[in-house]
């Protein structure tokens, strides 16, 4: 299988350039799962007409996503604010090439420093996994990645890829960059980032859109460019290599209750 990370500027509370650049990588992309960053459809902002912007929006953006999918035969998955009845929630929207959209709600909203996530988002409960062309999926957005339990959650559940679609900014760099190879290796997973770039409003984001094995070696990197789309095909043998040679979900204590130390 061959997963697609788009890497490009979104344009801000302009959602028709956005799902565009969407369409355009959907013609060009040879993956048949395309990955966009963190609240792509609208840009990344915390303001507080966010969630009007969103309601106007929805149903067009539903059922544009739907159209391409399914006109290019492809998965797609993208950032975007999306209403619900206890609050908007910020979230990763999967819309298959045929079937229903369903959608990843972030868990861990960022509120500190430059962060107001909790001002005008409601964070979500549920973990997600998905099963896509013979591989399982958990999925989690930027903030999450800091988190390292839920990631064993998935792949103690069968995860073979772990996905974090991001908006990172330049402040955080360094932080990303330290955690994101240790997901993959201390889970035996293939760990794709993609994350936002350019300048949006008070943020200016890094890029950096990577994929990493289940050893935590980097395989693919777009560092700053304002648009690029990385391509990484998904091996089965390599993941089960890394699995025998070092087996830290086989030797998991699931008979310690972990959650009865937090």
């Amino acid at each position: 299988m061959i997963v697609s990370l788009v890497q490009a500027e979104s344009a801000a509370n302009v959602a028709g350039d956005n799902l565009s650049v969407i369409e355009t990588a959907a013609e060009k992309a040879a993956g048949d799962l395309l990955i966009f960053p963190e609240l792509f459809l609208s840009g990344y902002t915390t303001d507080l007409e966010i969630k009007s912007r969103a309601e106007r929006n929805l149903e067009r953006w539903r059922s544009e996503l739907l159209r391409i999918a399914e006109e290019h035969g492809k998965w797609i998955m993208t950032g975007a604010p999306y209403p619900c009845d206890d609050g908007l929630k910020n979230i990763i929207w999967v819309i298959p090439p045929e079937g229903k959209d369903i959608r990843y709600e972030k868990i861990h909203l960022a509120h500190f420093g430059i962060f107001r996530e909790a001002d005008v988002f409601t964070p979500g409960r549920e973990p997600m996994i998905l099963d896509i062309n013979g591989f399982r999926f958990g999925l989690s957005i930027c903030y999450d990645l800091f988190f390292p339990e839920m990631y064993r959650y998935y792949a103690l559940r069968g995860a073979d890829v772990l996905i974090c679609a991001s908006a990172s900014p330049l402040s955080s760099q360094e932080h990303f960059e330290r955690v994101l190879p240790a997901r993959a290796v201390e889970n035996t997973c293939y760990m794709l980032f993609v994350n936002n770039v350019g300048v949006q409003g008070d943020f200016h984001f890094f890029g950096g859109s990577r994929a990493i094995s289940p050893y935590g070696n980097e395989i693919v990197n777009c560092g700053d460019s304002r648009y690029n789309i990385i391509e990484i095909k998904l091996l089965r043998d390599e993941l089960e290599r890394a699995r025998e040679e070092r087996p830290t979900l086989r030797d998991h204590r699931h008979d310690i209750n972990w959650s009865g130390y937090s």
